[in-house]
């Protein structure tokens, strides 16, 4: 991490038990000055409990958390620098939305003009300019969680915190809204701490991804990295919802591996994790990574299967395929084209070997 980039957020070791069991266990993380951090996992995973400890709505039991260099653990969430972004939008239905945005500002007894400033600059940043004498009950839901996001940002927080903050927003609207708060972002410069379960928003969103299981931390990194190195198989297959066949190592020689899957064998790149003759592996075929064409040629250099289509689902910008292939199927994504093949029909689906991607299988003791 480069100097302009060094930790500004930083857990150590933080764990968090209730009634016996660990909602947070032994997690440590740096965030930079300034960085969208995803946390993304199932519920259940401790992605919220995290995020109410960085709030100071939780203390850790063990573990610190430190803000630009300053230990905060055992400070009340009041005192602290940081605002957070629920899920289900609290305004006050008492008071419009410039009373709303402006409530925070006026327990700091700051001046009324300046008030005035900055609640309009902050109506301004989230697209909803003259909307201060509205009543919040006129409001509808992207419009309610605008508001709630200019309240969080109107007393400038050192972190803004958002846990889930779209979830309940139709897929129209939340998805507008994740491109605003991405550019929100890009103006303010703070440094954003987004819990989410959906890897579709964490990828569009984050500079990096925190993936999490049972209160621990399974891998972080990028969008691109977690999504095409995933570290195990339980990342693998929550990121992208892929293809994932059990396998048997057939044979390891210059960088590649042969891979069997029941009768067949496929050629793979060599995991970064060294691996023998006859040990189990987890073969993880990204959907969009394979091609459809109907017959049975193959180029060759391309690992194959033979198969029939099984069923077609169209989406709009991308056209589903299940493809049978007599011991197992196959789940193919690809950009509608001018000819969509049936159900029924023979084909042949290809890919290239280095998008396979060689995993451990699946572990019952991890959590």
């Amino acid at each position: 991490m480069t100097e302009a980039r060094r930790s500004y957020l930083h857990i150590d070791a933080a764990t968090k038990v209730f009634a016996g069991a660990a909602a947070v266990r032994d997690f440590t993380l740096d965030i930079a000055d300034g960085e969208f951090v995803s946390l993304l996992g199932p519920s259940g995973c401790g992605k919220t409990t995290l995020l109410r400890m960085i709030a100071g709505f939780e203390f850790p039991d063990s573990g610190r958390i430190l803000l630009e260099g300053r230990d905060i653990t055992a400070v009340p969430a009041h005192k602290r620098p940081v605002n957070m972004v629920f899920q289900r939008v609290t305004l006050f239905p008492h008071l419009n939305v410039f009373e709303n945005i402006a409530f925070g500002l006026q327990l700091k007894r700051v001046s009324k003009e300046e008030v005035k400033r900055r609640v309009g600059d902050a109506l301004d940043l989230v697209r909803l300019p003259g909307f201060g004498e509205r009543a919040v009950g006129t409001l509808s839901g992207g419009q309610a969680q605008r508001v709630a996001l200019a309240r969080a940002i109107v007393n400038r927080p050192k972190v803004l915190l958002f846990d889930e903050p779209l979830s309940a927003l139709d897929l129209q609207i939340r998805r507008e809204l994740q491109v605003e708060l991405k550019d929100i972002h890009r103006e303010l410069e703070s440094t954003f701490v987004y819990v989410t379960h959906d890897q579709e928003e964490a990828m569009t969103m984050s500079d990096r991804i925190v993936v999490m299981r049972g209160g621990l931390i399974l891998q972080v990194g990028d969008p691109i990295e977690v999504y095409r190195s995933p570290a195990s198989l339980f990342v693998a297959s929550f990121v992208g919802n892929p293809n994932v066949w059990p396998g048997t190592v057939a044979a390891v020689e210059n960088g590649s591996v042969s891979v069997a899957v029941g009768e067949r064998s496929f050629a793979a790149p060599t995991p970064p994790a060294p691996v023998r003759v006859g040990d189990p592996v987890a073969l993880v075929l990204r959907a969009e990574a394979l091609t459809l064409s109907p017959g049975s040629s193959a180029s060759p250099g391309l690992c194959a299967a033979h198969g029939t289509v099984a069923d077609v689902r169209f989406a709009g910008t991308v056209v589903s395929y299940r493809v049978d292939l007599g011991d197992r199927q196959l789940t193919v994504s690809r950009p509608p084209q001018s000819e969509i093949l049936h159900e029924g029909e023979p084909v042949t689906v290809t890919w290239s070997p280095r998008d396979s991607i060689l995993l451990p299988p699946e572990d019952e003791r991890t959590p």
